[in-house]
């Protein structure tokens, strides 16, 4: 008899220390916690929950869960109906409610979001108890993300801003370079036989200066359009997309002999399908223009799939690219260090650039001594994709 009287004291102080330890994790969590009854009522709330809503525990303990004195509102503002929200979902369909994000908005006060998790309490007979609710503030994450938001906004109507300046300048610039150009081209038409060595030189000089100037001007309108989406984004295949840009340098691949290898089967792409042209005709120009120089020239031209993106590389056998310009190279007017001013006007791969950050991916370059460089760039899958508009 004593030690059954032993034991019964011994599962008695063990209950009493395990609720003193469930009463001290209830009080002092940071998260809010509450307790809703079958019928809805909100029979029990912590302090983080007090904390968090900014009420009396007897103001929240007071009230249904359905109650006109505060508005609980879905992600976009809108009211959210009884049966959307975590506690009546989880009474509903007897299974725990994960990550629901509310927002709580009480007469006179401010907006206070919370992300929401709910569970049923089931009873030994399987019937239904009441619920438990825990929630964190969201508030400030809320407040920072609508902050990034206008930030975003306003860096976007600034860079469209920059673009529609760089493209007004430099359409105004082609009037006087056509009238430069063409003056040169009559004076020495007309005056040919008056000049000498030197005149005729300095006519040429401008006449080349102007066409170098006039390429840097078409260069840069096609940059001001390059982040502008000219279609639709839909479906393409790669492989059309490729073959259009192989055409576009053909007659410089057969003349230069360049072997010209590619990967079988390019997948389809949901993109921008005059734009990635665009970045594929940089590249491949750079390719022909560098492989070509080559003995053996050979140009490379692959893709592979990597997680939610797709990786496209266009690889030639030509000139090294050193370490230092590696990432310099992708911005406007910058060409490598070992590559004369006179062949190109080094804003080529700044409108590849442009044009795979307004798909959501990324551009780069690999280049080892002796091994010609080889450009990567990643579009990201259609279930993951996201890109500037």
């Amino acid at each position: 008899m004593e030690g059954s009287e032993t034991e019964r004291k011994k599962v008695e102080d063990a209950l009493k220390e395990s609720e003193e330890r469930l009463r001290n994790l209830f009080t002092t969590m940071a998260e809010g916690v509450v307790m809703i009854d079958p019928d809805g009522q909100i029979v029990l709330a912590n302090p983080g929950a007090e904390r968090i809503l900014g009420l009396k525990r007897s103001e929240i303990e007071s009230r249904h869960y359905t109650s006109p004195e505060w508005k609980i509102l879905r992600p976009d503002g809108t009211l959210m109906p009884p049966e959307e929200m975590a506690g009546p979902r989880a009474m509903k369909e007897r299974h725990p409610v994960r990550d629901v994000l509310m927002g709580v908005r009480r007469p006179g006060s401010s907006m206070t979001w919370v992300n929401v998790s709910a569970a049923p309490i089931i009873d030994e007979d399987g019937s239904l108890k009441g619920v438990v609710g825990t929630f964190i503030d969201f508030t400030g994450k809320m407040q920072i993300e609508e902050q990034l938001k206008k930030a975003l906004g306003e860096l976007k109507k600034r860079n469209q801003e920059l673009d529609e300046y760089t493209y007004t300048v430099s359409h105004e610039l082609k009037t006087p370079l056509i009238a430069i150009q063409g003056f040169s081209a009559i004076l020495y038409k007309k005056c040919k036989s008056k000049l000498n060595k030197n005149m005729v030189q300095y006519l040429k000089r401008i006449s080349q200066a102007g066409e170098r100037l006039e390429r840097m001007v078409s260069d840069l309108l096609k940059l001001s359009r390059a982040g502008r989406k000219t279609g639709k984004f839909k479906k393409v295949d790669i492989n059309s997309i490729v073959e259009t840009s192989l055409k576009h340098f053909e007659s410089l691949i057969i003349g230069k002999h360049i072997d010209v290898k590619l990967t079988p089967e390019f997948p389809t792409v949901y993109c921008d399908r005059s734009r990635i042209i665009e970045v594929f005709d940089n590249l491949i120009a750079n390719a022909v223009r560098f492989a070509g120089l080559q003995e053996k020239p050979k140009i490379k031209i692959g893709w592979k799939k990597q997680k939610d993106q797709y990786q496209f590389w266009v690889e030639d056998n030509g000139m090294d690219i050193i370490e230092e310009d590696k990432k310099k190279i992708f911005k406007v007017f910058v060409q490598g260090s070992l590559v004369s001013s006179d062949e190109g006007t080094g804003v080529g791969l700044s409108i590849a650039k442009k044009v795979i950050e307004s798909h959501g991916g990324k551009i780069w370059v690999k280049s080892e001594l002796g091994a010609g460089a080889t450009f990567y760039f990643t579009i990201p899958c259609q279930e993951a994709y996201t890109f500037t508009q």
